[in-house]
């Protein structure tokens, strides 16, 4: 375990150690917390924490304390917020300013009387220099090529994201897939039980007595993807830049 100023300390998953000397590319593409919370602490977390809130996380998310376990995803947040920030880095660095849950609602006495309608193209503000958000987009390319999350490599066409695994002691709590096409991004989230949350792992059955982002909820963002890129709708850009 890596002790954190101020007290308490964080690990890697089975208590693995990946050394001195791993780069952000490799901490990303393998899941390893020590790497970003080493450099949380160097750049300090407010750094941080003002990415994150540029990317479209909101700055009164529950949980989000500015410390040095801010880049492992401490915060509470929806997965329409986590699909809007990852797609900041599919717009090379162009924030839609509000995200939409609801594309189109018809009224019910009149099918060609549209009540609702979310702009096809919202507004967006730039958050981050196209350069950035393209080595981000590359970076998250390495997680599906290689990484923790290659069940995304069945979608077939240019796709960068994330696994995300979030558990207290021996429990798995949460467990999350976000990732994007040049067109399209998608947020998957599982989590089990209403008032308090309960244990995945062993869900799903043999296999998965770990329970990790990259296993069912990748699983499923693989298989909206992969029909998804597939409709009408879908403008067709399948390589990032």
């Amino acid at each position: 375990p890596m002790s954190l100023p101020g007290g308490g300390s964080v690990r890697n998953e089975f208590n693995e150690s990946y050394g001195s000397n791993v780069s952000l590319l490799t901490g990303l593409r393998r899941s390893v917390n020590t790497v970003f919370v080493d450099e949380a602490i160097d750049v300090g977390p407010a750094k941080v924490r003002q990415a994150i809130t540029s990317s479209g996380i909101p700055d009164d998310a529950p949980g989000l304390e500015t410390n040095a376990r801010i880049p492992l995803g401490i915060a509470s947040v929806s997965p329409l917020q986590m699909a809007l920030g990852y797609s900041t880095f599919a717009g090379e660095g162009m924030r839609p300013k509000k995200a939409y849950s609801i594309q189109r609602v018809w009224a019910v006495d009149d099918p060609d009387k549209m009540l609702i309608q979310a702009p096809k193209q919202p507004d967006r503000v730039r958050v981050f220099s196209r350069d950035i958000a393209r080595d981000v987009t590359y970076a998250m390319e390495q997680v599906v090529r290689n990484g923790t999350g290659t069940e995304a490599l069945a979608v077939g066409t240019d796709v960068a994201g994330k696994t995300g695994t979030h558990g207290v002691d021996d429990k798995t709590l949460t467990a999350w897939f976000v990732g994007f096409t040049p067109e399209l991004s998608t947020a998957v989230s599982f989590y089990r039980g209403e008032e308090t949350q309960e244990d995945l792992d062993g869900v799903g059955g043999e296999g998965t007595a770990a329970f990790f982002g990259g296993g069912f909820p990748a699983r499923i963002w693989t298989a909206y993807m992969s029909a998804a890129v597939e409709l009408p709708g879908y403008d067709g850009g399948t390589d990032f830049p």
